[in-house]
């Protein structure tokens, strides 16, 4: 750059290197030290140099997945339960009669990875039971059941990849705070399905 006085912008623009094949997500929380970026200034006139140190720090808390593999080719589930009758509603995720059945697919763009992956409910678990996931009404919470069992909300099964591609299928259930009827009205809520490994 020309020693004219003038400010140059210097466009650094950080990413993640996203792998192919499952790994390990990575929970951020606030505070959290994502990096620094270290910058010497010299020139060719002799006279010394400066430096300055970025830090990157995590403003929120998040979770990166870093692999190229995807459930459902990374789209939205949409779990619509209709007009449900509050009454109706159970409180056992695995015998309540308001449910939907999905299923899971799993794959990887590249071919030839066999290995056990890891899915994980991540959201914020109900105040009444940490299997099912928290809701726009504190008296209904949503749970995801494999094989028989609720997984806990930031709980996780254990499943498999073969050859680059897997599946499963599951159910999500509407379940009621024991002893109350929840408010007349829409329910809203969402949470997030992350694959990783064991």
């Amino acid at each position: 750059m020309p020693d004219n006085a003038i400010t140059y912008p210097i466009d650094i623009t950080p990413y993640i290197l996203m792998r192919n094949s499952p790994v390990n997500p990575i929970n951020i929380t606030i505070g959290d030290n994502l990096g620094v970026l270290r910058i010497v200034q010299t020139n060719n006139t002799g006279s010394g140099s400066s430096q300055l140190t970025l830090a990157y720090t995590a403003n929120n808390n998040f979770t990166v997945s870093p692999s190229t593999c995807t459930i459902n080719n990374n789209n939205p589930i949409d779990i619509n339960f209709g007009n449900v009758n509050q009454r109706e509603i159970g409180t056992d995720p695995l015998t309540t009669p308001i449910r939907s059945n999905r299923r899971l697919t799993y794959s990887c763009p590249t071919g030839g990875i066999t290995t056990p992956i890891t899915i994980t409910y991540k959201g914020t678990p109900s105040s009444f039971d940490t299997h099912l996931l928290t809701m726009s009404n504190p008296s209904v919470g949503t749970a995801m059941v494999r094989a028989g069992s609720a997984v806990r909300v930031n709980g996780s099964f254990l499943t498999q990849i073969t050859n680059s591609v897997g599946g499963d299928d599951v159910t999500f259930s509407l379940v009621q705070r024991p002893g109350t009827l929840p408010a007349a009205g829409p329910v809203t809520g969402s949470g997030v399905l992350v694959m990783g490994v064991p």
